[in-house]
């Protein structure tokens, strides 16, 4: 197992914050720690001074008598009295470079100090007795200060460690607990509420308008701010959507304008016929009833194929939003679809098929003028797919599973390729040339059908183009 570094690192803001805490605090230490070394061995040095002046007071009269009575036994004492003393390692009476008494041990890193041993006498000159040499020991000084390093460093890890679990426990409480309850409230933040963020601080020592404090007034301001430009959007979204699907529907509507004339044009020449036939036989004199019955039956029932040609028109092209759901069925709603734009496709030679089923004439609540919209903008679109092939079909199959009507719609085309079958279903995604599509049509229509709560897809299971509409029965 390999140990990544950077898992090391400190990842939450207290952690951030603590190990920030011991790294200065073991720097400041650490600094503290040299200084109060540095003062400690400048006061020891400072005694082992002081001791060797003190010496000079105490023991230079008492040797030179010893020297001059020459008391080796005496001068010994005095000598070693001498190196016990603290720090004072080594003691030599030396007369003209010559050691005459030794005392102690060698000291290699020493503070010397000299010290004339002089004999007065009344009347007479002082007479030069030799010389004291006192060796002071750093190395002694060194070895004091070496035994504190491990003490106050011990000292001052306990200090540090408990001030930093002391902070630690401050920070959590006022500060990385309501960190993680002020990031966990905007991660869940649902715009579409207006719920408040709130702090549960306790005591009303911690309550005053801090940072903390001035950091929830901020983020509800934001909250506030953001609800209302959601609403503000979904207001303006919702009339782009209604002007999108009426520009789609005219879309549809204005693709199929030709087939429609043609629908018209043609009943209106029967009518026109028919007219002209009436009048001439009533001209020749000729008022036989079964002849002119014959002619009105044709001219009502071409009016009435123009009749629900524009009916069709227009509940196609009407806003359908706010409509009511109601009864239907797809044989209602296949049938004027149809009606409106099957001269289009006779004329293109595509044939389209409905097979029969009981479960076209099931009634379902829906909102047939929005169902229209689907089935004609899923027929236009197979229109333009297809229009070019040598086969050219559509075939609408409805039938029932499990408490859902399930229409199908396929054509003759290839399939729509796998790598954009994801993307068609997106506003604005078009395959088709520039002016000829909005790329508008199966996003409305998917939006249609999940207002219905239902499922609209693309069967990737059949070898052709297969559009798939589920709507629940009830």
């Amino acid at each position: 197992m390999t140990l990544n570094l950077s898992d090391l690192r400190p990842r939450t803001i207290t952690q951030k914050i603590l190990t920030s805490l011991l790294f200065i605090s073991s720097i400041v230490t650490l600094l503290i720690t040299c200084l109060q070394l540095y003062i400690d061995y400048s006061q020891e040095i400072s005694t082992l001074r002081k001791s060797l002046s003190l010496i000079e007071k105490s023991y230079a009269q008492s040797l030179s008598a010893s020297v001059w009575e020459l008391n080796d036994g005496q001068i010994i004492t005095q000598l070693d009295g001498i190196t016990s003393i603290p720090g004072i390692g080594h003691a030599v009476i030396d007369y003209r470079g010559k050691h005459i008494y030794i005392s102690g041990k060698p000291v290699e890193n020493y503070i010397e100090k000299s010290i004339d041993l002089i004999h007065h006498q009344k009347g007479q000159d002082d007479v030069y007795l030799g010389t004291l040499i006192l060796h002071g020991s750093k190395d002694d000084v060194m070895d004091k200060i070496k035994n504190k390093i491990l003490l106050i460093f011990v000292t001052q890890f306990i200090k540090t460690f408990l001030v930093s679990v002391f902070l630690f426990i401050c920070i959590q409480h006022l500060l990385t607990k309501h960190l993680i309850h002020i990031a966990s409230f905007v991660k869940n933040m649902d715009i579409r509420s207006r719920e408040k963020l709130m702090l549960n601080r306790g005591d009303q020592f911690f309550s005053t308008d801090d940072e903390l404090e001035s950091l929830v007034k901020s983020i509800n301001e934001m909250r506030d701010n953001l609800y209302l430009s959601y609403k503000e959007l979904e207001e303006l979204n919702s009339e782009q959507r209604k002007q999108l699907e009426f520009s789609a529907r005219m879309s549809s509507l204005g693709e199929m304008a030709a087939g429609i004339a043609h629908e018209i044009n043609n009943p209106l020449t029967i009518i026109g016929t028919s007219s002209k036939l009436i009048r001439r036989n009533i001209e020749a004199g000729n008022r036989s009833p079964e002849k002119v019955t014959s002619y009105f039956e044709k001219i009502e029932k071409t009016t009435e194929r123009i009749t629900k040609i524009i009916n069709g028109m227009l509940a196609i092209s009407r806003d359908a939003s706010n409509e009511d759901l109601k009864d239907t069925s797809w044989n209602e709603i296949i049938h004027d679809v149809v009606t409106l734009c099957g001269e289009k496709f006779n004329h293109a030679g595509i044939q389209i098929t409905i097979k029969d089923s009981p479960s076209l004439n099931t009634i379902f609540k829906g909102r047939k003028v929005q169902l229209s919209q689907v089935l004609l903008n899923l027929l236009h679109n197979s229109y333009d797919a297809i229009v070019e092939l040598i086969d050219k079909w559509i075939e609408i199959d409805c039938t029932e599973e499990k408490g859902e009507l399930i229409v199908r719609i396929t054509d003759s085309g290839p399939g729509i390729p796998v790598e954009i079958q994801d993307k068609v279903m997106q506003p604005f995604f078009t395959t088709k040339e520039a002016g000829k599509g909005t790329g508008l049509g199966l996003s409305l229509s998917m939006a249609i059908i999940k207002k219905h709560n239902g499922q609209f897809y693309i069967d990737k299971n059949v070898q052709n183009t297969c559009f798939v509409i589920r709507i629940p029965k009830s």
